[in-house]
């Protein structure tokens, strides 16, 4: 797939231009889309490949009290029955 070759390269160039692997890395998701969280979990689904969101509880609309979560993903691919 194309997304995978674009992920893939921009990790490739981190290693090669800037020596950082894959674990130097961190995804952050915060205030992201929908759909740009969708392809940050995608991208990120090595075990390599770290994610973060920051958690900030707010008053008057300033965030306040800043949490940086990091996400361990886990999961498990099942075969699909075809019919």
């Amino acid at each position: 797939m194309v997304r995978d070759k674009i992920v893939e390269a921009i990790y490739q160039d981190a290693k090669e231009n800037y020596d950082l692997y894959d674990s130097d890395i961190i995804a952050d998701y915060t205030g992201g889309t929908k759909s740009m969280t969708a392809g940050l979990v995608l991208a990120c689904a090595s075990p390599d490949r770290r994610l973060q969101y920051v958690l900030s509880d707010y008053i008057d609309n300033k965030p306040v009290n800043p949490k940086v979560m990091e996400i361990k993903l886990s999961y498990s691919l099942k075969p699909v029955k075809t019919y």
